[in-house]
């Protein structure tokens, strides 16, 4: 790597027709192929700096935004990005560096950001490719916040130009379909069973051996609590109370509400990894 670079550095320095300002982007460029990111922003950044009326400065930034996403700079990345939009005339190429400040807010899950950015280019671009493009990193965006019907259109609009398999009952929009009648556990309801019947709010959410345990727990407590105050033990039934009862009957009835919301977020994770899976199948 360190000779390819030096061999870049040695043709430059033999090569007095090239412009002062190509160097520091022939540098930059071989610093990215040898994968030297920290020096190829360097350079680049030189060339900005040295150059602020170049019509290239647009794409040094996109380079720069792009070393910064593949090193999880998450913000370093939007802004560069964002410059780079700025700084061309070309709408097309506007097109496809929102869709790369889309990709970015996705893998910063910041979700609803992402939303905004590739909306932008599916509602109002003038370019078919680009909203098909974003269309599917909605699917991706929409999928990560368990939108499945909105998931499902955009993939929809994205797989409608393209020999994708996309027919009811057939391919990703089998998954779709199921994704949409998923069977939830009610959080209301299990902490509801919880309070009645202690025990039966896990049960009901499928954790049979916390179930029974909390079931067992609770019903011994009871039993010493009725025990203790129809013999008058005062004593007893303030230590068995606070101590056991109270205890273990609150904890329950949250930690059931709490089994359910998780058990929930487990379906949809596991569901989205299918689709997410399917669809890389589909784009390779």
């Amino acid at each position: 790597m360190f000779i390819r670079v030096c061999i870049i550095g040695i043709c430059l320095a033999l090569t007095p027709s090239i412009r002062a300002q190509d160097t520091a982007l022939m540098l930059a460029e071989g610093f990215m192929e040898v994968g030297n990111y920290h020096e190829a922003i360097t350079e680049y950044k030189r060339f900005i700096c040295f150059n602020p009326n170049d019509e290239r400065i647009g794409d040094a930034y996109l380079q720069i935004g792009t070393v910064y996403r593949n090193q999880a700079k998450w913000e370093d990345a939007v802004n560069s990005l964002s410059r780079s939009i700025n700084l061309t005339s070309n709408d097309s190429l506007r097109d496809e560096r929102r869709i790369n400040i889309g990709i970015v807010f996705i893998a910063k899950q910041d979700y609803s950001a992402a939303e905004f950015a590739l909306l932008r280019v599916f509602n109002f671009s003038r370019y078919p490719s680009a909203r098909r493009r974003a269309a599917f990193f909605l699917s991706v965006c929409y999928l990560y916040t368990f939108k499945w019907e909105e998931a499902r259109r955009a993939f929809g609009k994205y797989s409608e130009n393209y020999d994708i398999p996309f027919n009811p009952g057939k391919g990703v929009d089998s998954l779709f379909l199921a994704a949409q009648n998923l069977k939830y556990k009610s959080p209301k309801m299990a902490k509801t069973l919880s309070t009645f019947l202690p025990g039966s709010g896990q049960i009901y959410v499928g954790d049979w051996r916390n179930g029974i345990n909390a079931l067992t727990i609770n019903t011994v407590a009871g039993y010493l609590f009725i025990d203790a105050l129809i013999e008058k033990r005062f004593v007893d039934i303030f230590l068995n109370y606070f101590s056991l009862f109270d205890r273990y009957y609150r904890d329950n009835r949250y930690h059931t509400y709490t089994l359910a919301q998780n058990y929930n977020q487990s379906l949809n994770r596991r569901c989205a990894k299918r689709i997410l899976d399917s669809l890389y199948e589909n784009s390779r």
